[in-house]
């Protein structure tokens, strides 16, 4: 499980890396030009490089979308397969985006309320999960 973890880490290190170096995600569109499919910038990445660094890449071995396993040839899934290993490194390095953009946004947010609210908020919060828990071990 590490090593697939490391192998993961260093692939993302190598994506990354590959960006950085070349300016932009600039990327092929279907006419041929090279117009930026991504509104990312390298400045864009430079300003988000303490969120990139813990990215991992999640997705081991892509799998064929719902439904298509039936149906496809050995050279379509390899094709599918070559589409989705573009696309899940800038899908992966997005999400890490938002998930820091949404924290930063729950920081501000809870930086509004008193001292009392916090607390309010967070036994409320706790109760919640504690009801939670006891569903699910109820269920188990």
């Amino acid at each position: 499980m590490k090593k697939i973890r490391f192998r993961f880490l260093s692939a993302a290190i190598t994506v990354i890396a590959l960006f950085l170096v070349s300016g932009s995600l600039a990327a092929q569109t279907t006419s041929g030009s090279s117009e930026s499919r991504f509104a990312l910038e390298s400045t864009d990445l430079k300003v988000d490089a303490p969120v990139m660094k813990n990215i991992t890449l999640k997705h081991a071995k892509p799998r064929l979308p719902n439904y298509y396993a039936s149906v496809v040839t050995q050279k379509q899934r390899d094709d599918i397969r070559a589409i989705q290993n573009e696309y899940l490194p800038l899908i992966d390095i997005l999400s890490a985006r938002l998930d820091a953009l949404r924290n930063e946004m729950n920081e501000k947010t809870r930086a509004v309320l008193s001292d009392e609210q916090r607390m309010k908020v967070e036994r409320t919060a706790e109760d919640a999960r504690a009801k939670r828990r006891s569903n699910r071990t109820a269920a188990e």
